[in-house]
């Protein structure tokens, strides 16, 4: 093969990807256009898409205010804060997106450009006169006026972005700002065994005396749609529950005055044929774990694994599925909320994780892999002025900052299958489950020293109760024991001779302990045991009931039952 043939090879290959390239380049530059168009109408439209300033839903709140009985009305009310709220989701994602295919089209163009260049034989300027060259200097005016109106469109673009992005973070801020404050948390019962997850009622009195027979002291009874183990919560004047079967999983919402069942929303996909195929564990079904709220909306998570939010007129904000859990049990830990972050704690034997969603959206915001399965639920507690997340498996208890994830300090303290949720009173943590121990652990700056252990009619299910003077401990076959929260000393024991799954919950200076056949017992949070009442309610329940603002709400089988006047 002679010079010139290889020359010419190389000439052709040159000009092959001189053309390729080129054609890239064009592809690039009308998609980084097209992007640049979008993301700047984008910016526009937001600018008129603020789900907290919208003309037209503040009208239909204020024709309600007149109007409160007017269905339709509440109708359009729930249509349009639902769409306002998809648009600034919707704008969201097209900002962060739409940024970074831009990003990537202009850094293609850019290579191919260059690439182009390099690939092309340099001539020499032209010589002569102006009239002589000029279509080769109009040609390159014209370059030089689409490259200058290309970075003009680029780098409106892009301020735009960042405005646009930067108004609706701060829309984004205002819409979390606008859920409820710590002393809405403490006020309510947002949660499983209400604030911090505890066990301790804000209402300091609450009914001791009623009939379920002829109803005296019982203000409402109603049937729940669908079966769950799940406690209710409660905030406002709404009570909220969850349940499911194979045919579906919903949310109910009731009203605490007269127990009307406000909306039930199903949450779950109903083309989705996981929920068919899934086959629960008797005792915990398909809805064990306890929801939450943080006052705007509502959280539910599903032993299939699926995660839903709802608002409170009952529509359907998002929903995110973590995968059916490997647990032989099935999933029971329940929900609990900080701040604007949802905490899920989902250990299992594979893929174990502590999950912090955002409540807006569902998005992860932080992570931490978990190696132990558990069936506990995660408390919130507050000691020397620091917000810790307390959560426990089968060997540890981990305290978490609640905000980052980072962790405190861990105890291996446990052994077996743990269920029971930490208690924790004044400067003690206790912890402990049936086959192993009970330890007090008292919190300093670093890691918390071990100070008791107790071994005897320890729970398998239910959690502990503590006070700033004692810990009570409930066995499932209905032993409750009394220790001396400092020193661990026994002060106590009763047998009631029942099974227990609910967790004692205190109010006042009295402890409310349902037992499965649906008795309440009540007794004295004392240093000697003083019985004050054992009172049916006729039905078997597992539920932990809800005590709050004098009244007592329990979940039984297929019912739900307000006791107080």
């Amino acid at each position: 093969m002679n010079q010139f043939s290889i020359l010419n090879k190389l000439h052709l290959k040159k000009e092959t990807l001189y053309n390729i390239c080129r054609g890239v380049a064009i592809v690039a530059a009308v998609f980084s256009f097209v992007m640049c168009t979008l993301l700047i109408t984008n910016y526009l439209q937001s600018r008129m898409l603020d789900p907290l300033e919208n003309p037209a839903l503040e009208r239909l709140i204020s024709q309600l205010q007149d109007n409160p009985q007017d269905m339709q009305l509440k109708a359009q009310i729930r249509e349009i804060d639902l769409l306002s709220r998809k648009a600034l989701f919707i704008n969201q994602w097209q900002i962060r997106t739409g940024s970074t295919i831009l990003l990537a089209a202009v850094i293609l163009l850019l290579i191919t450009l260059k690439t182009m260049d390099t690939l092309q034989t340099k001539l020499p300027d032209p010589q002569g006169s102006l009239d002589d060259n000029e279509a080769w200097y109009l040609s390159t005016k014209i370059r030089q006026g689409i490259a200058a109106l290309g970075l003009f469109l680029i780098g409106t673009a892009v301020i735009f972005a960042m405005l646009s992005y930067s108004e609706l973070a701060e829309t984004d801020k205002k819409m979390h700002a606008a859920t409820a404050s710590p002393q809405d948390f403490a006020r309510n019962w947002a949660n499983f065994r209400g604030p911090g997850g505890l066990g301790i009622s804000p209402s300091k009195a609450a009914p001791v005396a009623w009939d379920i027979k002829s109803e005296a002291g019982i203000r409402w009874h109603v049937p729940v749609p669908k079966p769950g183990f799940n406690s209710p919560i409660l905030w406002g004047e709404n009570i909220f529950l969850c349940g499911g079967d194979k045919n579906s999983l919903a949310i109910f919402c009731y009203n605490i005055i007269d127990g009307e069942l406000l909306w039930r929303s199903r949450v779950d996909d109903p083309n989705d044929k996981t929920l068919a195929e899934f086959r629960p564990q008797h005792d915990t079904g398909f809805a064990a774990p306890t929801m939450a709220t943080n006052g705007r909306f509502v959280f539910a998570i599903f032993n299939t694994g699926l995660i839903a939010a709802c608002d409170f007129n009952g529509n359907l904000i998002w929903t995110k599925n973590l995968g059916v859990p490997e647990n032989h049990y099935g999933h029971s830990s329940s929900l609990i909320v900080f701040e604007n972050l949802l905490i899920v704690q989902y250990d299992q034997s594979a893929n174990a994780r502590l999950l912090a969603l955002d409540t807006m959206s569902g998005s992860t915001v932080w992570r931490v892999k978990r190696e132990i399965i558990s069936w506990s639920s995660p408390v919130l507690i507050n000691f020397d002025g620091r917000c810790e997340l307390i959560v426990t498996d089968c060997f540890s208890v981990t305290s978490f900052d609640p905000k980052t994830g980072v962790k405190y300090w861990q105890v291996d303290c446990l052994d077996g299958e743990h269920a029971p949720s930490p208690a924790f009173a004044a400067d003690m943590l206790v912890v402990g489950n049936e086959y192993s121990q009970a330890t007090g652990l008292r919190l300093g700056k670093d890691t918390p020293e071990s100070v008791w252990e107790y071994y005897d009619d320890l729970p398998d299910a239910v959690s502990p109760l503590a006070t700033d003077e004692f810990v009570f401990f409930v066995a499932s076959y209905g032993v409750v024991t009394c220790l001396d929260i400092k020193s661990g000393e026994l002060l106590w024991t009763h047998d009631y001779k029942k099974n227990i799954y609910a967790s004692p919950i205190l109010s006042g200076k009295n402890i409310y302990l349902l037992d499965r056949n649906g008795t309440m017992h009540i007794f004295s949070a004392a240093k000697e045991f003083k019985s004050i009442a054992d009172l049916p309610l006729g039905r078997k329940a597992a539920a932990t009931p809800v005590i709050i603002d004098g009244r007592i709400y329990v979940r039984m089988e297929k019912s739900l039952i307000c006791i107080g006047e």
